[in-house]
């Protein structure tokens, strides 16, 4: 059995932390058992003739769909690593959007293109992350765009970290990578992946340790599906970002500086704008709420006022029809009256009885002495006691 420092190519950490190249040689590839994921669809040739539903191109990019890792576990160097665990990849998906490389040569003379639009394809056998390869066909000197296109490049490989355990763990580290691949207790020793914690990039490969991390074929209907899922996804995100947009809009309408003054430029501006809108609206809810209860308690004496309006405008009209005894009223007049309210009508009763008291003065028939006038009109509401009626002089009514 390989020792501990021979069998990973890359570096463990005392946080059980590995970063490992999903890539092998043909040599290190085991048998295909009973146990072996069913991928006939995905390892088919495209057919002659065939479109393939996974294969589009634009003016600078051919773009072509891949499986980049399954959740099954993996034989690279002849160690296993798990990662059926479940959420592991579906969590980690938006990690694999990175650059596309060849043979996993890490440097910026190396890229070919871009993963782009990740996504998790739980119904797909086995499950696994599902992405777009964007292929640059501008600086395609190599001849990988056609390769890509005619499937004679068609798998795939990752390089990753991630955070992992035992599968037996009650082992000694020394015993456990010592019988990394042997069936001890009905389970095979294994590498179990908890978390992915980066991705560093993706490459095409000749061979990848991931048998399965091909390009999809026409057959397979699945990850169109999945995709087709993923572009959803987008689509109802934007539409999110377009109602926070209109959201922002709508919250600078506020006739309040205390609300606009913010920057809005994040979701917690955002957040708190909406909330001291709602802290306004209630305050202005709570006033109404108060204004609402006097107007109810006023209701009742909206009759009354009415009648006193009433009384009121009919007293002027008569001590109009006084002033110009003889004559027809004037138009003007009468308009002045009728579109009054109360305090004009006391006003116009006034200068109208002035007017009517000095065209015909009311004396004493006894003493001769001038004789005051009082309104006819009650311009006190009534008490909800009932008085007695006060007598007072009557009234001369000139018509």
């Amino acid at each position: 059995m390989k020792q501990f420092n021979e069998i990973v190519p890359g570096i463990f950490t005392s946080g059980n932390v590995m970063q490992v190249r999903q890539d092998f040689a043909l040599s290190d590839i085991p048998g295909t058992g009973s146990g072996s994921p069913n991928l006939e669809v995905n390892q088919a040739a495209d057919q002659e003739g065939q479109e393939n539903p996974n294969i589009r191109e634009t003016d600078e990019y051919l773009i072509r769909l891949f499986r980049v890792l399954s959740a099954i576990t993996i034989y690279g160097k002849g160690y296993p690593i798990d990662y059926s665990k479940k959420d592991v990849l579906s969590n980690a998906a938006h990690l694999f959007e990175r650059t596309l490389l060849k043979n996993h040569w890490r440097s910026i003379e190396e890229w070919v293109g871009l993963v782009k639009k990740p996504v998790f394809n739980s119904a797909s056998n086995p499950p696994g992350v599902d992405a777009e390869f964007w292929l640059d066909k501008v600086i395609d000197k190599e001849h990988i765009v056609r390769g890509v296109k005619t499937g004679a490049i068609n798998r795939c490989s990752a390089g990753l970290m991630f955070e992992w355990s035992k599968s037996h763990p009650d082992m000694k580290d020394r015993t456990f990578f010592d019988s990394l691949g042997e069936d001890i207790d009905g389970h095979e020793v294994r590498i179990v992946v908890e978390k992915i914690l980066e991705v560093f990039e993706v490459s095409l490969v000749f061979y990848g340790a991931d048998h399965t991390a091909i390009a999809h074929t026409a057959g397979d209907e699945k990850a169109n599906t999945a995709l087709s899922q993923q572009i959803e996804k987008e689509k109802n995100t934007q539409e999110v970002i377009t109602m926070k947009e209109k959201l922002i809009a709508l919250i600078r309408m506020v006739k309040d500086s205390s609300i606009t003054s913010r920057s809005l430029s994040t979701d917690v501006d955002v957040e708190s704008g909406v909330k001291a809108l709602v802290e306004a609206f209630n305050a202005l809810a709570d006033e109404k709420a108060t204004v609402d209860q006097e107007v109810a308690r006023l209701k009742p004496f909206e009759a009354f006022h009415s009648d006193q309006v009433a009384a009121l405008r009919q007293e002027c009209n008569r001590l109009l029809g006084v002033v110009n005894l003889g004559k027809e009223v004037p138009a003007i007049q009468k308009d002045m009256v009728d579109n009054a309210d109360f305090a004009a009508l006391e006003k116009y009763r006034k200068d109208f009885q002035d007017q009517a008291d000095e065209k015909f003065p009311m004396k004493c028939p006894k003493c001769n002495t001038k004789m005051e006038r009082r309104s006819s009109v009650e311009q006190k509401p009534p008490d909800p006691e009932p008085q007695r009626k006060q007598t007072g002089y009557g009234e001369i009514n000139y018509m």
